[in-house]
């Protein structure tokens, strides 16, 4: 049976575990990023030579920052269906703290996208001292933009990121 215990530095939700990602999430994690439904705004598919590349770079971040994209993975059995957390983003010459979630498609539509992201909004806060939060979203992508307004950000401004038009989603402290 998959551990499902929490460790100092995971984050624990009422149905979700976000832990730590680690090299033999490769499989799960590739099966994500191949999936057309789920990359759709993130520029498509992926292979898995690339996602073993990203979930390197993941793993780094964590060790170097302290912060970055957690395995989203359910607490009743271990399953991972995503990856969610903290990226450090520079939009328009500011340093920014964007919370960002990609979930596998089958698991979309239960609420585990906006349980994931109020956690990292909760810790953002509270264990890093991050007042403002943002969240760069597709203009198409509505299910996206909906997550954030559910944990309590708002549209800001569209602008232009990675040469792609972007919504930009914002909160502050006290939200």
């Amino acid at each position: 049976m998959p551990d499902t215990s929490a460790g100092s530095d995971d984050l624990l939700t009422e149905r979700l575990l976000l832990r730590r990602l680690r090299e033999t999430d490769l499989h799960a994690l590739a099966a994500i990023y191949a999936d057309p439904q789920a990359t759709r705004f993130l520029g498509g598919p992926r292979t898995r030579e690339d996602t073993r590349r990203r979930l390197g770079g993941m793993i780094a971040d964590h060790r170097e920052q302290g912060f970055g994209l957690w395995a989203t993975t359910l607490l009743e059995d271990g399953t991972l269906i995503g990856r969610c957390g903290l990226l450090v983003q520079h939009v328009e010459g500011s340093v920014e703290h964007e919370i960002a979630y990609l979930l596998g498609s089958r698991w979309w539509g239960r609420g585990y996208a906006t349980e994931a992201a109020a956690a990292i909004r909760d810790h953002a806060r509270a264990e890093l001292g991050l007042g403002r939060l943002i969240s760069l979203i597709d203009p198409g992508n509505a299910p996206s933009q909906a997550v954030a307004t559910r944990i309590g950000m708002t549209h800001e401004r569209d602008l232009v990121f990675e040469g792609r038009p972007t919504m930009l989603f914002s909160c502050n402290d006290g939200v």
